[in-house]
């Protein structure tokens, strides 16, 4: 029998929204996955980088994820 990694339900809030969840199967292949998911990071961005790189980085990718949240860019609308 299949599993199912997640699940969707309405969202409360807003009844026209549909939300997703992670069921317990989809949470335990999720935390089975993290520790090889961080050490691909590590290798292909963290380790070649140095840390001045890595925090530019990080304000670059703060400030873009914030310019996406203030235009609502990926959010449902009406």
């Amino acid at each position: 029998m299949a599993t199912s990694w997640a699940r969707s339900f309405t969202d409360e809030a807003l009844r026209r929204r549909r939300r997703a969840a992670a069921t317990e199967a989809g949470r335990k292949l999720l935390d089975a996955a993290t520790p090889a998911f961080e050490n691909e990071l590590r290798t292909w961005l963290a380790d070649p980088l140095t840390a001045r790189s890595l925090e530019q980085l990080a304000t670059t990718l703060a400030r873009r994820r914030g310019t996406r949240e203030d235009g609502r860019v990926g959010m449902p609308t009406g």
